[in-house]
């Protein structure tokens, strides 16, 4: 018998879910997106002691469609790397995902520079801070797949400009 991966050995005693990505051509090997399982959760929260139900997850989390995945994945990436080249440098990386944005104690609005009256709500893919030796510097983070319609995108983009001219995303990481 072969050798098993952690990804494989973690499935097969349900601590993961899969979810199969299709490949794009006949000769590539079927790819997996691998998921955090009830049972995973369970020792997450145990570990962190609070219940389940305390976590920032949800099983309908894993129920998602491809592109949206792949979206995460990207964002995911991006962050992972951050992360790995910060080190090295001594700088110190405080990440708020989006979901987080989305909340309302969290969501910032701006003015649209192109329509008075309207307001438009900031809510990048990533958030996130660098901290040099006590400078700290602000990032918004977007990752465009080109799934969204021009007009909403150039929009989002209008917000992230407007956001920074007004230095509210600097606020931001001072709450």
């Amino acid at each position: 018998m072969g050798a098993v991966s952690v990804e494989g050995f973690m499935f097969a005693n349900a601590y993961l879910d899969r979810i199969y990505v299709p490949s794009m051509n006949v000769f590539g090997s079927t790819k997996a997106i691998y998921t955090l399982a009830p049972k995973a959760a369970s020792v997450v929260a145990h570990d962190r002691k609070v219940e389940v139900r305390e976590l920032d997850w949800r099983v309908g989390h894993n129920d998602r469609e491809l592109y949206f995945m792949r979206h995460i994945l990207a964002v995911n990436d991006f962050r992972i790397r951050l992360t790995l080249a910060a080190g090295p440098r001594g700088l110190s990386v405080l990440w708020t995902d989006e979901r987080a944005l989305r909340r309302r104690e969290m969501k910032d609005y701006v003015d649209d520079p192109r329509h008075r009256g309207r307001r438009l709500a900031v809510v990048p893919d990533g958030y996130f801070t660098l901290d040099d030796a006590g400078h700290t510097s602000a990032f918004a983070v977007e990752i465009d797949r080109a799934t969204v319609e021009e007009k909403p995108f150039k929009a989002k983009v209008r917000a992230h400009g407007e956001w920074k001219v007004t230095g509210e995303d600097v606020a931001l990481f001072r709450r």
